[in-house]
């Protein structure tokens, strides 16, 4: 037979004969899919069998009947092999086929149900799948299991048994229930081993699991499960401690790892304590004894879960935050790691405020960091600041400040030389650093003005250096005098003195050969007036003439350009022409040195031309000839005059709007006024001497002595406002930023006619203009041979001569057609770019 034939048989049963089959049949054909689902609960079953129930319509005079089909479903539920739940069936449905027998041959229900011994072993031997092993017993988190099922006796509520009443105690009844569970008193000396994450016999542990016998009462159970709790958690804490202590972590996480495992000593001190003295006597009293340091526990696990996830400064900027916490248990703790952590972070601060030291073991959780990626090279301190390290406790402003306090530091020890100073310094803020109490509720307020005092003092004093020793704003004035083109008469000698190199092909040139063109052109330039100041030398002998390595088929016309040499420290705040592809500075030079190669051919051409026309107009004897020559050499100068206009109008543009208006707003960002920019060597006012004696100051003498008086102390300074060695970097970086971004140079913005960028274009425009200068310079090349064989009266020679002018004249024509061209394009496009400046300047080249 099968269940369902079985299950059947049970229920005609327990039904009266006038239950349809069909009922019967859909209640079978519930329970066998309630058997086979991989679902089966208790509770399941209560619900199925309560409908079932009132389906069948189950009188009082059943109940008792029903509610031994009921215990044999519950029993069912448990068994998982078909086969057993078919022995089983089988075996209850006997029993119950003999119970019915009785009841219908007249067996005495009174005696059946009468609370005594027997009966009471009867009905505890029906209801032993209630107490089935389980690992945690039927405490209260396995309510789902119990049923609203009653005992044997209220089951027979509506019948009178008047023999039950005074017969049996409520003890006899219950002890048969408790005669093989374990005592607290048996339980006690062991449990704390399982409270130390330790297993034992009784209460085994396997897989962070553990087992508590099926033999315990509930409610030893429920107080079992709050204080294993604690043994779980002292376990797994412990195991990631044991972790930690074998494995590479910043030193705030190993002071933290050193707290975490400081406090599981005190927890297991208590245990051991608790478990040798023997001061309780119930597990109620032990748990009300361990409920805080349980809880406590609870937190340092959350803890050991942010551990792997969290930085160092991460994790001390979460216990400054939970120091406030609404629960005084975490804010406790928090306050705790907060104060023992924080005495470490303050020493990182300390030894970079003082000394500007960066040790490599703490890097990753402090906010500034020592920049591996970048190259060791002497023009860049290796030192960043990282915003999102920064700890909440500082404020990002203070801690930028706290950033380049030790990076000004490590400037004017390591580059500049200034090392009393320093020492002072570091003497005088360490000890101001070390006074200051971490523990104290205005520790945060204390150091931010601590930190802006220091602040402003280093900042002073780099301003100072800079500009007093390393000439700072002169060496500025040089970098636009030389590379932004700002000296004219500096640039027309070096095109008058390496003219003739110039012209050579690059593979016929070297370097050296330019070193006297740049000597002479200081000395017959407006730069030799810097050769008479103490510093001038200094500053003239960082200029320098370069060949771009472009290839073998140019001229020294197409490859040369100045450059200027900085050294440390002015290479660490000053970006010019570095190795690492900053090339601001020669990007601009090499595009505005075509608008002065250009000049400097169309002004050799004019005075070839002017000479030539002069040594025409001599020549009488040919006077009808000479005015033909020389009115085509002046209708064509005119070209050359529009061209060289264009040309001029353009170069002021990129001279006057560009390049000289942001200087002027880098001067202002930079804070340097005239008395900076007359300021040599020493930072006095530049003098000059009369041969009667008498001296001459060029600048404005600034009041010495106290000025307490008016309320003017030697701390008070703009300081705060003046830039720091970030600022000048930046500031000179962003200057170049501007120049490199305007319209006239980026390749971004495009023409709305060419469909080319604005640079771009004007290379095409300086190509034709060259081309229309080469032309040009061709045909006075032709005209002076006409000129010559004229003198010479050789008609025949000037005859063959007159093709090539004639010829020239027109290729001259045609470039500056090509040209104009070109021209009207870029003036289009300037003029419908929409912005102001740039149609004005549309205007100005029409």
């Amino acid at each position: 037979m099968d269940a369902s034939s079985i299950l059947t048989s049970i229920i005609e049963l327990v039904t009266s004969p006038n239950v349809s089959s069909y009922t019967c049949s859909n209640i079978v054909q519930q329970l066998i899919h309630l058997l086979n689902s991989p679902t089966k609960t208790i509770p399941r079953a209560e619900s199925l069998l309560f409908n079932a129930k009132h389906e069948l319509n189950i009188s009082a005079q059943d109940e008792p009947v029903w509610v031994m089909f009921e215990n044999i479903v519950y029993h069912t539920i448990n068994l998982e092999n078909e086969q057993e739940i078919i022995q089983y069936l089988g075996r209850e449905y006997r029993e119950l086929q003999s119970y019915t027998q009785g009841l219908s041959d007249g067996a005495n229900p009174t005696r059946t149900f009468s609370l005594n011994q027997q009966n009471l072993n009867q009905s505890i031997n029906n209801q032993e799948y209630l107490a089935a092993p389980s690992v945690y017993a039927e405490s209260f988190e396995t309510i789902d299991k119990f049923s609203d099922r009653r005992s044997m006796q209220s089951s027979h509520y509506n019948r009178q048994y008047p023999d039950i009443l005074g017969k049996t105690t409520l003890k006899s009844a219950s002890d048969p229930l408790y005669k093989n569970t374990i005592p607290e008193k048996d339980i006690l000396p062991i449990i704390s081993y399982t409270l130390l994450g330790i297993t034992c016999e009784m209460f085994p542990i396997s897989n962070d699991k553990i087992s508590i016998p099926h033999n315990i009462p509930n409610s030893t159970s429920s107080t079992l499960h709050l204080l294993f709790e604690g043994g779980l958690i002292y376990r797994s804490i412990s195991q990631r401690i044991d972790y930690y202590k074998h494995v590479q972590i910043s030193p705030l996480k190993q002071t933290l790892r050193l707290e975490i495992e400081k406090y599981l000593n005190e927890y297991s001190s208590l245990v051991n304590t608790l478990a040798s003295s023997n001061p309780v006597k119930t597990l109620d009293d032990l748990y009300l004894r361990l409920y805080e340091p349980i809880m406590s526990l609870r937190v340092y696990y959350y803890i050991m879960e942010k551990f792997p996830v969290l930085r160092g400064d991460e994790l001390l900027s979460m216990f400054h935050s939970s120091m406030t916490h609404g629960d005084k248990l975490i804010q406790g703790i928090a306050s705790n790691l907060f104060q023992n952590l924080i005495s470490l972070y303050f020493r990182y601060i300390k030894e970079w405020l003082s000394m500007g030291k960066l040790n490599d073991s703490y890097t990753d959780e402090f906010f500034i960091k020592k920049d591996e990626t970048q190259p060791r090279q002497n023009y860049i301190i290796p030192n960043t600041f990282e915003s999102s390290k920064v700890p909440k406790f500082i404020a990002p402003n203070i801690a930028y400040n706290i950033f380049i306090i030790g990076k000004s530091y490590i400037f004017l020890t390591t580059y500049c030389k200034e090392l009393e100073w320093a020492n002072e310094f570091s003497k005088k803020y360490a000890s101001k650093l070390s006074a200051l109490n971490i523990h104290s509720p205005t520790f945060s307020a204390d150091l931010d003005d601590l930190v802006g005092e220091q602040y402003q003092e280093i900042v002073k004093q780099t301003t100072h250096i800079l500009k007093s020793k390393y000439h700072y704003a002169s060496i500025l004035d040089m970098l636009k005098s030389v590379l932004l083109m700002g000296r004219n008469d500096f640039i027309d000698v070096i095109f008058l003195k390496s003219d003739g190199i110039l012209s050579q092909p690059i593979r016929q040139l070297k370097n050296y050969a330019f070193t006297r063109v740049l000597q002479e052109s200081i000395e017959q330039s407006s730069l030799r007036s810097l050769m008479r100041v103490p510093s001038g030398n200094a500053l003239l002998e960082k200029i320098d003439a370069r060949l771009l390595n472009m290839g073998n088929d140019l001229q020294g016309w197409d490859v040369f350009t100045l450059d200027y040499v900085l050294y440390p420290p002015l290479s660490l705040v000053l970006n010019v022409n570095r190795p690492d592809n900053h090339k601001e500075y020669l990007q601009i030079f090499n595009f505005l040195w075509r608008f002065k190669r250009l000049d400097f051919f169309n002004n050799t051409n004019l005075l070839e031309t002017k000479r030539l026309v002069h040594a025409f107009k001599k020549n009488t004897r040919f006077s009808p000839f000479a005015r033909d020559i020389t009115s085509k050499l002046s209708k064509l100068s005119v070209l050359r005059s529009r061209i060289q206009q264009f040309s001029y109008k353009l170069e002021m543009y990129y001279s006057v709007q560009i390049v000289e208006k942001n200087f002027v707003e880098l001067k202002q960002a930079l804070r340097i006024d005239k008395q900076d920019d007359q300021a040599r060597g020493n930072g006095a006012v530049q003098t000059s001497k009369y041969s009667n004696g008498t001296i001459k100051f060029e600048g404005i003498l600034q009041p010495q002595g106290d000025l307490s008086a008016f309320g003017i102390t030697d701390n008070e300074s703009v300081t705060a406002e003046q830039p720091n060695i970030e600022d000048l970097y930046s500031l000179h970086n962003d200057f170049l930023e501007r120049i490199l971004s305007h319209p006239l140079f980026a390749s971004s913005t495009v023409g709305k006619h060419s469909q080319l960028p604005y640079a771009r274009s004007l290379v095409f425009i300086f190509e034709e203009m060259q081309r229309f200068a080469d032309s040009y310079a061709a045909l006075s090349d032709v005209a002076y041979r006409i000129f010559l064989q004229l003198n010479l009266q050789n008609h025949g020679g000037v005859d063959g001569e007159i093709a090539g002018f004639n010829e020239a004249s027109r290729r001259t024509v045609q470039h500056f057609k090509r040209f104009q061209r070109a021209a009207y394009t870029y003036i289009a496009d300037l003029r419908d770019d929409g912005r102001d400046d740039l149609r004005q300047l549309s205007r100005m080249l029409r």
